[in-house]
């Protein structure tokens, strides 16, 4: 099995960058991760699409110092 890690910073995109993907790649052996800032919709995302997620905060700027 393939895994697929998606990094994004708010939850509510994945619907529209990623969509219907969640759907497509697990019958073709992946097993798809997503890693995201907390917030609300992270869990229900994940219920609805089957991923498994890690809920840590995603910066949206790079920065050296942090």
């Amino acid at each position: 099995m393939t895994n697929i890690l998606h990094v994004i910073n708010i939850s509510f995109v994945l619907r529209h960058f990623i969509g219907d993907q969640f759907f497509y790649f697990p019958p073709k052996g992946y097993k798809l991760f997503v890693a995201c800032s907390p917030d609300e919709g992270l869990p229900k995302m994940a219920e609805y699409y089957h991923f498994d997620y890690l809920a840590t905060p995603v910066a949206r700027k790079i920065s050296i110092i942090s």
